[in-house]
């Protein structure tokens, strides 16, 4: 930024520095409505089975979680004071669906005996990446480990939850038409 300021005449500084925070901005509310609309999606709507949410709903519930998302989002930014640098946290926030969907995507593409229940307790069991958060790590008595030991845990805990209850419940086959 420094450089720019004196590379720079003051009205194109202010151009690029408004493209920039336009920039900024873009990427966020893509976010925020990302998000949002997965969990319409993928998490709310499932949950009423038999029945089929209407648009209006859809939309009304993807509000809903921006406004949730937002709220959260600057409690997080205004009163929490973590101790981890903030990279570790955004690792392991990644961590946490990067571990399940791994096990799931490798699995389901490599390995015949696969199965949703297996795939379904290995994303849960990428919630196992939290242990890697300073605070969490500190209060269960796990400060020996650092963030990169509980990814590697959290990607073998997934990867055998994976294959364990692909084995206890097998897939079953659909029968076709």
């Amino acid at each position: 930024p420094l450089y720019i300021k004196s590379l720079l005449p003051i009205g194109l500084l202010g151009l690029i520095t408004a493209a920039m925070l336009a920039a900024f901005m873009s990427t966020h509310d893509s976010y925020l409505l990302c998000w949002s609309s997965v969990i319409t999606q993928d998490i709310i709507a499932p949950l009423y089975k038999g029945k089929t949410l209407s648009d209006a709903t859809r939309i009304t519930l993807t509000r809903w979680g921006i406004f949730l998302i937002g709220i959260y989002i600057l409690y997080w930014g205004l009163f929490y004071e973590g101790t981890d640098d903030i990279w570790d946290y955004m690792a392991i926030s990644g961590a946490i669906y990067f571990t399940g969907a791994f096990a799931v995507l490798v699995g389901g593409l490599y390995w015949k005996k696969a199965s949703s229940t297996g795939a379904f307790v290995a994303l849960i069991a990428g919630c196992s990446a939290l242990l890697g958060l300073e605070p969490i790590r500190q209060a269960l008595g796990l400060s020996q480990f650092t963030g990169a030991h509980i990814g590697l845990f959290s990607i073998g805990l997934t990867c055998s939850m994976l294959v364990l209850f692909s084995l206890l419940f097998p897939q079953q086959k659909e029968a076709s038409l």
